[in-house]
C-alpha cells in the first residue's frame, strides 16, 4: 500500500461510521514532534496537562486522553450488562440474587447465556462490517471525521441507555450490540495513529504501559465512585445504570472530545483510488484478503502472531462477560459485589502495566506476551475448578486480583509486540489487520459458553473453556521463534548478517 504526505485542511465531514483497514501516514512515524511546555490554545488540552496528559507527541497526547475516556466507557457497561441479566432472569421467572442458575428459558434461551449471546451477534457483524467500513477510511480522506463521527455514536448509544428498564431489556441489548460495533469502530481508527508516535519498541512499550495505566486508573475511579453512590442512595440495577451512563456521558464529552474536536488526532488523505475495475463496497475484502495472503506466505513470524492474536483476544473480549455470568449465576453476588469484585480487578492492573513494561525490558515483547497469556490461562483454569458458589466469594476476590494483573501485563505486551514486527512501510495495511484478527474468532468463546451451558453443563467448564484459549494462543506466539528474528523477517532492527540486509522480509546482497 502506497502512503502519501499528510494533508493540510479537515476533510469533508463524514456520512458514515469509521473503518476498519486502518491508514496511516508512515512518513511521520521518525520524528516526533517536541512538545511545548503548554500546548497552543487552540488544541484546547493545555488544561488537561496538568493532569499528565502533556506527551511529546501530540498524536500521544491525543491516545492519553482517549485511553482515559476508554476506561469509564468500558466499565459503564458492566453496569449495564448486569442489569439486563437481572431483567432477563426476572422475565423469567426466576430470583435474579439466588445463588442457583435460572433453569427457565426466555424468548427460547437461558437467562445466563443473555451476555454471552449479545458478544457472539456482535463479533459477526464486527467481522462482516469491518473490510466494507475499512475500504470507506482506505479510499477516502475520513480517517479523523469519521473518528468524530464515531465518538459522537458512543455518545448516542449511552444516552440511549439511560432508558433501560424490565420493559425493554431485549432493545436495550440490540442497543449494547448496535454499541460494540460503533465502539469497534472508534478504536480501529484511533489504533490507526499508535504507529505514527513512534517507531521505537523500548519506547512505545513504556507509551503504552502508561496509556493502560491512565485507562485503568480511570477505570477504577468510575466504578469505584458509581458503586459506591449506589451502594449509598441504595439504587437498584435500573437506577445504577441511569447514574453510570450520566456520568460517563460527561467523561466522554469532556476527555475523547479533547482528543478527537483539536488537532491531536490530524486528518490524513486517502491513501489510494479505488482500484480500476473496482467498488467501494468490494475494495476492503479484496485487500483485506491479499494482505492475508501476503502474511501468511512471506512472514513466518508475523503469521504466527495473527494466529495468536486471533485466539487471544476472542477469549479477551469475551471474559467480562463470562465473569458477570458466572458471578452473578453461580457465586451468587449482586450488583454492588460485583462492582467491587471488578474494582479489585482493576486496581491490580495497574501494576500488571508496570511490570509489563519492566519484563518487556529486561527480555522481550515476544517473551513477555507469551509469558502473559500463560500466566492469563492459568489463573482462569484454576478458577474454574476453585470457584464453585457463594462461599468462594472471598477466594474470587484473590482471582480478580491475578486477573487485574495478567490484563494490565497482556494487552499492552501484544499491542507493542505486534507494532514492532511489521513489516516497515506497510504499518496501514497490517494494523487493520491487527483489529480484524481480534475479531475473526469473537464469536467462538461465546459459543462455546452457550453450547455448554444450554446443554446443561456446569459453568465452570465455560469459563475453564477460555483458559484453554489463552493456552492455545501462548503455544502459537512461542512459535514465532525469537523478537530478534522476528524483526529481522520484516526489515526491522539491526538486519545486517554477514553482508546480507534484511530488508521488508527479503534478504538482498
Amino acid at each position: 500500500m502506497e502512503t502519501s504526505s499528510p494533508a493540510t485542511t479537515d476533510p469533508p465531514p463524514p456520512l458514515a461510521l469509521a473503518g476498519t483497514s486502518i491508514p496511516a501516514a508512515v512518513s511521520q512515524c521518525s520524528a516526533p514532534s517536541p512538545a511545548p511546555a503548554r500546548p497552543p490554545a487552540s488544541s484546547g488540552t493545555w488544561p488537561y496537562s496538568r493532569l499528565g496528559f502533556n506527551y511529546a507527541s501530540p498524536i500521544a497526547t491525543g491516545w492519553a486522553l482517549e485511553s482515559a475516556s476508554r476506561g469509564p466507557h468500558i466499565m459503564s457497561n458492566i453496569f449495564v450488562a448486569k442489569a439486563l441479566l437481572d431483567y432477563a432472569t426476572a422475565e423469567a421467572g426466576c430470583d435474579p440474587l439466588a445463588a442457583v442458575p435460572c433453569s427457565r428459558r426466555v424468548h427460547g434461551f437461558l437467562p445466563s447465556s443473555l451476555l454471552t449471546n449479545m458478544v457472539l451477534v456482535s463479533g459477526l457483524l464486527c467481522a462482516a462490517i469491518m473490510p466494507l467500513v475499512g475500504s470507506i477510511v482506505d479510499h477516502t480522506p475520513y480517517r479523523r471525521a469519521l473518528g468524530r463521527a464515531s465518538w459522537a455514536g458512543i455518545m448516542a448509544v449511552h444516552a440511549t441507555l439511560l432508558f433501560a428498564n424490565p420493559s425493554n431489556w431485549l432493545a436495550m441489548a440490540g442497543v449494547q450490540v448496535f454499541g460494540r460495533v460503533v465502539d469497534l469502530t472508534h478504536l480501529i481508527i484511533t489504533y490507526a495513529y499508535l504507529p505514527e508516535i513512534t517507531d521505537d519498541p523500548t519506547e512505545l512499550s513504556r507509551l503504552s504501559s502508561s496509556f493502560n495505566v491512565k485507562q485503568y486508573v480511570t477505570s477504577a475511579l468510575f466504578l469505584g465512585s458509581v458503586g459506591a453512590a449506589a451502594a449509598a442512595l441504595k439504587l437498584g440495577s435500573g437506577g445504577t445504570v441511569v447514574l453510570s451512563q450520566s456520568v460517563v456521558l460527561v467523561v466522554t464529552f469532556l476527555l475523547m472530545g479533547a482528543a478527537w474536536a483539536t488537532d491531536l488526532f490530524p486528518p490524513r488523505p486517502a491513501l489510494s483510488a479505488v482500484p480500476p475495475g473496482s467498488r467501494l463496497v468490494c475494495a476492503g475484502f479484496r485487500r483485506l484478503w491479499r494482505t492475508i495472503l501476503k502474511i501468511f506466505t512471506t512472514y513466518r513470524p508475523l503469521r504466527w502472531m495473527i494466529v495468536t492474536l486471533v485466539l487471544a483476544e476472542a477469549a479477551s473480549n469475551t471474559f467480562t462477560q463470562v465473569a458477570i455470568t458466572y458471578t452473578s449465576q453461580v457465586l451468587g453476588m449482586d450488583g454492588t459485589d460485583v462492582s467491587a469484585m471488578i474494582f479489585v480487578l482493576l486496581l491490580a492492573t495497574v501494576p500488571g502495566s508496570a511490570f509489563m513494561a519492566y519484563f518487556s525490558e529486561k527480555t522481550d515483547p515476544a517473551w513477555s506476551y507469551q509469558a502473559s497469556l500463560a500466566f492469563f490461562g492459568t489463573v482462569t483454569i484454576a478458577a474454574s475448578m476453585l470457584l464453585h458458589g457463594p462461599d468462594d466469594v472471598g477466594l474470587c476476590y484473590l482471582f480478580a486480583v491475578a486477573w487485574g494483573f495478567g490484563f494490565g501485563w497482556m494487552h499492552p505486551a501484544g499491542r507493542t509486540l505486534y507494532a514492532t514486527i511489521i513489516p516497515v512501510g506497510q504499518e496501514t495495511e497490517m494494523m487493520g489487520i491487527y483489529t480484524f484478527s481480534g475479531q475473526v474468532l469473537l464469536f467462538a468463546p461465546p459459543l462455546l459458553f452457550s453450547y455448554l451451558n444450554e446443554a446443561g453443563y456446569p459453568m465452570s467448564f465455560g469459563l475453564g473453556s477460555l483458559g484453554m484459549f489463552f493456552f492455545a494462543a501462548a503455544m502459537c506466539a512461542g512459535a514465532m521463534g525469537s523478537f530478534e528474528e522476528a524483526q529481522v523477517a520484516v526489515g526491522r532492527g539491526k538486519a545486517s548478517v554477514e553482508g546480507v540486509e534484511v530488508e521488508g522480509g527479503e534478504a538482498r546482497e
